[in-house]
């Protein structure tokens, strides 16, 4: 069934003037019109069409223009089309007016337009141009901070030498002066030598120059270590001679105690061996020579042997339970006796 003309423009009355959300509302006179069976009911196609204007969100022109014809009468409302037909034809031939007009304007404007496009464009290109330069640059920059904070480093560095010019020379000398001190035998001297350079490196292990320092004098310390070794293999070697250089290799730190005790042993054995091969040469053929020699090899082991033992436990303070170097060496000095008398005897058969 159709639905009649005064029917559908208050549907779409009740359409524009209801709000999303809002409950469908009629409108005043509704009522009126029913009555007169002006209208009759919606089909539901209607309904959903109505229901989808109503999510409608509008502007506040459309707003207004809504709020103004629900003002206007039903005669009114049926002229509105044509009104709006006219006020937009009106509009056209206005704008179309205005562009005849102002037809030079417009191309000025277009011209202008198409110049500050191109400017701006130009723009661009010399600012993309300008950043590639500067990122250059800047990279020269960073470069150049660098070789100056080098330079700098180097000057303060010359102006701190030049300044300690006296103390440096007097550093570096140390090695040259060590080893003086090693070859006249002033080992306590040289001894302080190397205990300064070793508390200015621990005070001042930034200085590259002190570890410099101490590797030249590591030669002197070993120089010194060998001359002290060689001391106890003397024979004028007393108790306070040994204690003294016992006492000097301890400070050298090079030897553990263990290693300490070894070379002890083997620098007095080399000494005893020594002195035991010259008595032996002086044997001849007739038994009184090969009698004075096995009694000199017998008195020179009974106050050399014990003088050995006295030295070593003046020196070494062992521990209970610790490993003694001297037994075994003592072992090996009776061995090496019977193997001498041994030797000897068939010489001393008919004494």
């Amino acid at each position: 069934m159709t639905q009649p003309r005064v029917d559908r423009q208050c549907s779409f009355l009740l359409a524009r003037t209801t709000s999303p959300g809002d409950a469908i509302k009629p409108l005043p006179c509704w009522p009126l019109l029913r009555e007169n069976n002006a209208i009759e009911t919606y089909p539901q196609d209607l309904c959903v069409e109505t229901a989808s204007l109503q999510l409608h969100r509008y502007t506040v022109m459309e707003e207004e223009y809504v709020a103004q014809i629900t003002l206007y009468s039903i005669a009114r409302l049926v002229k509105e089309p044509e009104f709006l037909r006219n006020e937009v034809s009106l509009i056209d031939r206005s704008i179309r007016q205005l562009a005849v007009d102002h037809y030079q304007c417009f191309l000025e404007n277009a011209r202008v337009v198409d110049q500050t496009c191109r400017v701006i464009e130009s723009c661009v290109e010399t600012l993309n141009q300008f950043d590639g330069i500067a990122k250059d640059l800047s990279k020269v920059i960073v470069e150049w901070e660098s070789s100056v904070k080098d330079a700098r480093k180097r000057q303060i560095s010359a102006f701190s030498m030049e300044r300690n010019q006296l103390e440096l020379i007097e550093l570096l000398e140390i090695p040259q002066l060590m080893e003086s001190c090693v070859r006249h035998g002033m080992f306590e001297q040289a001894l302080d030598l190397r205990f300064h350079v070793d508390f200015l490196r621990q005070r001042h292990s930034e200085l590259a120059i002190l570890d410099v320092v101490q590797e030249q004098m590591q030669s002197s310390c070993t120089a010194m270590s060998e001359k002290l070794l060689a001391e106890m293999e003397s024979m004028k070697t007393s108790l306070p001679s040994i204690l003294k250089c016992i006492a000097f290799l301890r400070r050298l730190d090079q030897f553990s105690e263990e290693e300490l005790e070894t070379q002890f042993l083997a620098r007095r054995s080399k000494w005893f061996q020594e002195e035991l091969d010259r008595i032996s040469t002086r044997v001849d053929s007739s038994k009184d020579t090969v009698y004075l020699v096995v009694s000199r090899i017998l008195d020179f082991h009974r106050v050399h042997v014990f003088e050995i033992f006295t030295h070593h436990r003046s020196v070494f303070v062992k521990e209970q339970g610790s490993h003694n170097f001297l037994v075994s060496w003592a072992q090996k000095t009776i061995f090496d006796l019977l193997h001498v008398l041994e030797k000897y005897s068939f010489h001393l058969v008919s004494i």
